[in-house]
C-alpha cells in the first residue's frame, strides 16, 4: 500500500531535480543585475526629479509601447520625458559608450585618489 503523500513527494522531487539542472546550466546573474540595475534607476530618476514606473521602462528595454491610459497630454509627456531620462541612466549603468566609460573611469579615478589620504 503506497502512503497519499508519496505522489505529492515525488512531484516534488521531480521539480527539484528540474530546478536544480535549470540552475546549473543557466546563470541567475544576468537577472539579478537586470533588476539592481532597475532599482537604482528608478532611485537616481526619482533623486532627478523624475519619477519612472520601472516596468514601463521594462517595457521600453524590450523594444514595447506600453499605452498610458486614462492620462492627459501633460501627464503623458510628463511620463515621456521621465522615460527618456530613465532610458539615458540605463545607457550609463548597463551599456556606456566610449565616452561615458571615460567618465566612469575618471571618475572613479578621482574618488580613489580623493579617498586614498
Amino acid at each position: 500500500m503506497v502512503p497519499p503523500f508519496a505522489e505529492r513527494l515525488t512531484r516534488l522531487s521531480l521539480e527539484l531535480g528540474r530546478l536544480d539542472q535549470a540552475l546549473r546550466h543557466g546563470s541567475p546573474v544576468p537577472a539579478f543585475l537586470f533588476r539592481q540595475r532597475l532599482d537604482a534607476i528608478q532611485r537616481h530618476s526619482a533623486v532627478d526629479g523624475w519619477l519612472i514606473d520601472p516596468w514601463y521602462l521594462v517595457a521600453e528595454l524590450h523594444g514595447l509601447v506600453p499605452k498610458m491610459v486614462g492620462q492627459d497630454g501633460y501627464e503623458r509627456g510628463t511620463a515621456m520625458d521621465a522615460a527618456s531620462h530613465a532610458f539615458t541612466l540605463w545607457r550609463w549603468y548597463a551599456r556606456p559608450d566610449a565616452m561615458q566609460a571615460n567618465a566612469i573611469t575618471e571618475a572613479a579615478a578621482f574618488l580613489n585618489d580623493q579617498s586614498s589620504g
